[in-house]
């Protein structure tokens, strides 16, 4: 019985394999001492070792069950350890990933940050660049405008002493302002301006002969070829053609020629240009108005701001506009125009005068006078300027100038202008018909895409004729 309780234990036995256990254990006679006879004995012997060989081989069954249960547990154990280490690798995978991708969020956001410190930095810098162009901008304008008013305070301290070199040299200086003002619109009377025609001396010969007297006798003799010159042409040039671009390029072209030949001779026109019309440096008229704000006595405001005697304000912007026009012309001549046939006034690869270059020049006072405070003749003068420098303009600049002449044509412009400058246009001086000739020349230039050669009906009037039969000496 005890075997057979054992084998109640051990999973996995078989119910038949029970049945012949108990059949063979129910033949065991009792041992209650009762005979039996030999072979019955024989019997209940092999019995008895055939149990005792089932009951060892099911103790090793049983041994072998407990370990294979063992086995198994060991192995289910090893199998947990592993998904246990798997899953540690997989956490530790997780943290590096995450670590590595903390570090990566980490590292974009300082390259962001320095990205946006780097532009933080370089929004500051052109900040501050800007700031410093303007404040440059500024100077440099201001500088100008000082150099402007030197320059006329010298020009009129010099005048007295001018008045006394004509009249000291009476003959010989009036015989070369004929020469000068003889300077017809041909390339004859051009070289004839320059050089003179017998014992009438050219502005160049004069400038030639005074030179040998001394460094101030020369500087006076220059003073009065440029006022001559200046005056010329801002009384002899009519208020219609101006507004077409016809100034006195023979005029233009012999004081280039003066400017190259005899040192400081530029620097003297453009003293006698700046005392002959404010407009001539941008800013310049706004700082003398300034400088005449407290002035009570009208004559000397006048005379401050170029008016002539007696001359009325319609008078007054219409030689202002002339005197602008000669001044475009001389920063839209090409020096090396000069150099060749017919004129030949200059030597080959002479630099024009003007600083930087002519058409530098040229953009450097359209610009300065758009960006200065606008006042009642500033719509006219500029009018005038790009009348003779606005083709060359267009040439060089051409998208900028077409932008340009949208901003000039422009209403906001307009008004700005005549709000500045207290526009009644009911009143006298021409404004009505100066703003309506104004506006159709900006108008056709912002329609046609560039401004036009200067002169009537298509005539280019920059290009002087060899000579006419009608000239006299």
């Amino acid at each position: 019985m005890k075997i057979f309780k054992l084998l109640i234990q051990i999973s996995g036995a078989k119910p038949i394999f029970f049945s012949f256990l108990k059949d063979r254990m129910l033949l065991v006679p009792p041992e209650d001492g009762s005979s039996t006879n030999h072979s019955t004995e024989i019997h209940v012997q092999k019995c008895r070792q055939e149990s005792k060989t089932i009951e060892d081989q099911l103790t090793n069954l049983q041994t072998e069950l407990y370990r294979r249960n063992n086995l198994a547990k060991e192995m289910e154990r090893a199998q947990l350890a592993r998904k246990e280490a798997e899953m540690a690798l997989l956490r530790e995978k997780a943290r590096a990933i995450e670590a590595a991708e903390e570090l990566e969020r980490q590292r974009n956001e300082a390259l962001i940050e320095q990205e946006q410190e780097k532009t933080r930095l370089i929004q500051m810098q052109e900040v501050q660049a800007a700031h410093q162009k303007e404040t440059s901008q500024i100077d440099m304008r201001k500088s100008v405008i000082n150099k402007a008013l030197e320059g006329r305070e010298t020009h009129r301290n010099r005048q007295p002493l001018v008045d006394e070199f004509a009249k000291k040299y009476k003959k010989i200086v009036n015989g070369c302002k004929m020469r000068i003002r003889m300077t017809g619109e041909t390339v004859q009377d051009l070289k004839r301006g320059f050089h003179g025609v017998g014992k009438d001396l050219g502005a160049g010969a004069f400038l030639e002969k005074v030179r040998s007297k001394g460094e101030e006798t020369y500087e006076l003799a220059m003073h009065l070829i440029a006022d001559t010159i200046i005056e010329y042409s801002a009384t002899n040039t009519a208020p219609d053609s101006i507004k077409s671009g016809e100034t006195k390029y023979s005029m233009v072209y012999l004081s280039l020629s003066l400017c190259v030949h005899f040192d400081g001779f530029y620097q003297i026109l453009m003293g006698s240009l700046y005392s002959a019309c404010p407009d001539c440096v941008p800013g310049l008229r706004n700082a003398l108005m300034a400088s005449l704000h407290s002035e009570k006595s009208i004559s000397v405001r006048r005379s401050t701001l170029g008016y002539l005697d007696k001359e009325g304000n319609s008078d007054y912007i219409a030689r202002m506009q002339t005197i602008i026009g000669f001044l475009a012309g001389v920063f839209q001549t090409p020096i090396k125009m000069l150099w060749l046939e017919p004129f030949e006034m200059v030597p080959p690869s002479t630099l024009h005068p003007v600083p930087g270059g002519e058409i530098v020049g040229a953009w450097r006072w359209l610009a300065g006078t758009m960006n200065a405070d606008p006042n009642r003749w500033t719509m006219y003068v500029i009018h005038s300027f790009v009348a003779v420098a606005g083709s060359e303009l267009s040439r060089h600049c051409g998208v900028q100038m077409v932008k340009l002449a949208k901003v000039l044509s422009s209403e906001a412009f307009i008004n700005r202008c005549k709000k500045a400058g207290n526009f009644d246009l009911k009143v006298a001086d021409n404004d009505v018909d100066r703003l309506k000739t104004y506006k159709y020349f900006m108008d056709n230039a912002v329609q046609q895409g560039l401004f036009s050669k200067p002169g009537k009906e298509g005539h280019d009037v920059r290009q002087l004729v060899l000579e006419v039969s009608q000239n006299r000496d």
